[in-house]
């Protein structure tokens, strides 16, 4: 079938793959042509199928916003850091829209991944003030899931942490200047 949302996720698998093999040039491509779908069709979803997913619909909105993560991902790997902040951001707007709309644990857990990736990525840029307030801010996301969950640590905390403690020991940013005790 070529139907446009067979080629969508087609060219979503060839993003995923590319970055996997260290192809970022070509994973951005996949990204673009991805994106161009999109815009000639607006009306692009997806039902799950299935018990558990059938009455589940993958909006164009949420193929967007997964495509912003791509894009990101893509530019992290070519060092083009402002733009791919500009992507997260972008992200994470579409992310706070969708828990904002839904209140799904899922859609807190993102939000919290998503500023976990800005934090790492505002740190590889040297922006360590900004790295700063992103990990925060992740961590509080990661709070607000664990309460609503019971969960304990996730793997996301964890790299939240480690990136507060990268930048104080790389003199980034004071200890002082945390909110929270590493210890």
């Amino acid at each position: 079938d070529d139907s446009p949302i067979d080629r969508l996720k087609a060219e979503i698998g060839l993003a995923s793959s590319s970055l996997s093999a260290g192809e970022a040039a070509a994973a951005l491509a996949a990204v673009e042509r991805a994106e161009a779908l999109l815009r000639a069709n607006p009306g692009l979803e997806a039902r799950g199928s299935g018990s558990l997913v059938e009455h589940y619909v993958y909006s164009h909105a949420r193929y967007a916003a997964l495509l912003l993560g791509l894009r990101a991902e893509a530019l992290v790997a070519l060092r083009r850091y402002p733009e791919a902040e500009t992507a997260l951001a972008a992200r994470e707007q579409a992310l706070r829209g969708f828990f904002e709309a839904s209140e799904a644990d899922e859609d807190l857990l993102a939000l919290a991944q998503v500023e976990l990736r800005r934090a790492e990525v505002a740190a590889s840029a040297g922006q360590g003030t900004e790295a700063l307030r992103f990990a925060e801010g992740g961590l509080a996301r990661i709070d607000d899931f664990n309460e609503r969950t019971g969960s304990g640590v996730t793997e996301t905390s964890l790299r939240l942490l480690r990136v507060l403690a990268a930048l104080v020991l790389d003199g980034s940013v004071a200890r002082s200047s945390l909110h929270r005790d590493l210890e």
